[in-house]
């Protein structure tokens, strides 16, 4: 089970934990996981760098509070228990631990040529960025302007659009968040489009119906510049 898998699995936990036991509001215990998630997201790119891995981990000591800063360490590091290819965040997140808690638990132990093979393996079996992002600052410009829609980390939208399963947003306006798709569908070509709706359970011809519906709303007013609707509807 990847660490994305995991959180996903024990999000319902996670969630439980945030709102009865630290009595957070509801929006800030998404903006919490979403940002756990980000974590797992950014660390999977440098996995084979310890010091890199490590640069990013830092960052964890600069969240709002202690409180915060706990949770996402505590399910960092289960998510990567099961994962031996992030031994380097896994290995940090327990010195960690044992530091704060001076109960030590034993770290893992790989070699540099183990890892490769573990990276290879997993590069082998994850086909599912089968979409290219051409343009990452017009994708990010997108992403701004339709943050109302959903909310996430710009690393998680670029992922739900690479692997065309907006399941991984969490999406607070569907309409809009149908628009953008059929939007995004004349760069994305009619393959990622059909994905999408399959994944989503939308018919494409709800999709491109939401135009006259949603043309006012402020953010689509933004958006039709820079992403205009397909030429054929």
């Amino acid at each position: 089970m990847n660490p994305l898998e995991y959180l996903e699995l024990k999000k319902d936990e996670i969630i439980f934990i945030l709102s009865k036991e630290n009595n957070y509001p509801q929006e800030k215990i998404y903006e919490i996981f979403q940002k756990i998630k980000g974590f797992v997201d950014r660390l999977s790119i440098v996995k084979l760098s310890k010091k890199q891995t490590i640069d990013i981990l830092l960052e964890i000591d600069n969240l709002p509070d202690t409180v915060t800063s706990c949770v996402v360490s505590d399910w960092l590091l289960k998510s990567f228990e099961y994962d031996d290819s992030f031994i380097y965040a896994f290995n940090w997140l327990i010195q960690k631990e044992n530091r704060d808690t001076g109960i030590p638990r034993p770290l893992k132990e790989i070699n540099e040529l183990e890892l490769m093979h573990l990276l290879n393996n997993a590069t082998k079996i994850d086909k599912t960025k089968n979409y290219i992002i051409k343009n990452d600052e017009k994708m990010k410009e997108i992403y701004t302007i339709c943050q109302e829609a959903f909310k996430c980390e710009y690393s998680i939208f670029r992922d739900a659009v690479e692997t065309a399963d907006f399941r991984k947003l969490n999406i607070v306006r569907q309409n809009i968040t149908q628009e953008l798709t059929y939007r995004l569908s004349g760069k994305m070509g009619n393959d990622w489009y059909s994905k999408v709706c399959e994944t989503m359970k939308w018919k494409k011809t709800v999709c491109s119906g939401q135009g006259k519906k949603v043309e006012d709303d402020l953010l689509i007013r933004k958006l039709r510049d820079i992403l205009p609707r397909p030429q054929k509807e």
